[in-house]
């Protein structure tokens, strides 16, 4: 008797942890292609962006995306700042007339560029597969003092609803909260960060000393 409970607790407890996993949902997130250490005001900074579909099996031939919308902002800094440009969408999820690049605005104040109301939409349906490069952006910085600012993918866009559509685990899940099993979320985002000028002038004092290091060898 205690054997079949216990092994009624083990399944239970694996058929949870099971859903648990395949209902983990989608996630969208910045990836830098570029140095993120600013060191000029105009430097720029180019991004991917970059659509996860998690489930339990990472099978891409049961996993698909169709549809994202979201913004993408830094958070409010004062030594260091820049603007986005609009996004230019994968040719996948550019279906019109429902896909949007998005429109240039200071969404929290803090004077420098963000883009808002971004839509893809894929043009056959859902597009197979658990990770793609949905679009590119890029970020010019218009201060560089020493100090850092997040950049990141922002879900949840005011009068858009739902802000995700996908499959994983051939399962249609769509959700337009940021919490809960089957949710769409963003990831953390890239931080990019200007140095103390001392640091600079280190770090040139140190590639001049292997330089002279190498001279000395040769």
């Amino acid at each position: 008797m205690q054997s079949v409970l216990k092994k009624s607790v083990l399944v239970a407890a694996m058929a949870a942890g099971m859903a648990s996993v395949a209902n983990a949902g989608l996630v969208i997130d910045l990836q830098a292609t570029d140095s993120t250490v600013i060191t000029a005001p105009g430097q720029v900074v180019h991004f991917n962006i970059v659509a996860t579909v998690t489930g339990s099996d990472a099978d891409t031939t049961n996993e698909g995306l169709q549809t994202f919308q979201g913004n993408i902002l830094g958070d409010p800094a004062t030594t260091i700042g820049g603007n986005f440009s609009t996004v230019s969408l994968s040719a996948t999820f550019t279906n019109p007339p429902n896909s949007n690049a998005g429109t240039a605005t200071d969404l929290n104040g803090d004077g420098n560029g963000d883009v808002s109301g971004i839509v893809g939409r894929d043009a056959n349906g859902v597009a197979p597969g658990n990770s793609f490069i949905v679009g590119t952006v890029t970020w010019t910085a218009t201060k560089a003092n020493s100090g850092s600012e997040l950049l990141h993918w922002q879900v949840k866009t005011p009068g858009l609803s739902p802000t995700g559509n996908w499959q994983e685990d051939a399962s249609p899940k769509g959700n337009t909260a940021a919490t809960g099993a089957g949710s769409y979320t963003a990831g953390p985002g890239v931080t990019v960060a200007a140095p103390e000028p001392g640091s600079l002038a280190l770090l040139g004092l140190g590639g001049l000393g292997l330089l002279l290091r190498r001279r000395r060898a040769m």
